[in-house]
């Protein structure tokens, strides 16, 4: 498994945090997207549901700071995970089989992306099961992230993947 590649920070107001974390570190920030599966489950809300989750990631820095803005229909990132969210290992080969890995350490998950053919594009280590933070593991490959624009959205050609 890779070094940790970004912390996940949840905030109310994305466009003030991006301007806030960029005096505070000096990096740049990629423009805000969005980060749109086919279908997203977590504890609160275990039926399939679209999801849509604002987000901009640095440039700069190791490792990366993804801020997410505060999402009220999405329980995981709702108003009480204001602040650190999640710590993120990216580049896992077998989503799906980490997880069951976890699950059978008995270690719960609360939170999973699918894409349209049923896999895991990502999940989540439940907070309380990892001292108080989300843990983060993402498959190889291109996510389902658009840039926000005048226009309709579009998919980034490289997704979460950093060059």
């Amino acid at each position: 498994m890779e070094s940790i590649r970004h912390v996940g920070i949840l905030v109310r107001d994305l466009e003030d945090a991006v301007e806030r974390w960029s005096r505070l570190t000096g990096w740049r920030f990629k423009e805000i997207s969005r980060y749109e599966p086919d279908s997203y489950v977590c504890d609160a809300a275990p039926t399939p549901h679209p999801h849509s989750q604002r987000i901009a990631m640095s440039i700069d820095g190791t490792p990366q700071i993804e801020l997410l803005e505060l999402n009220p229909d999405e329980p995981t990132h709702g108003e009480a995970e204001l602040g650190l969210h999640h710590i993120a290992f990216l580049h896992v080969d077998d989503v799906d089989e980490t997880m069951r890995g976890f699950d059978e350490r008995g270690i719960a998950h609360d939170g999973v992306a699918y894409d349209a053919d049923g896999a895991a594009l990502l999940f989540f280590l439940a907070g309380d099961a990892v001292d108080g933070v989300r843990v983060e593991y993402a498959r190889k490959g291109s996510h389902p992230v658009y840039v926000e624009r005048d226009s309709p959205t579009y998919r980034r050609e490289n997704g979460l993947d950093q060059p």
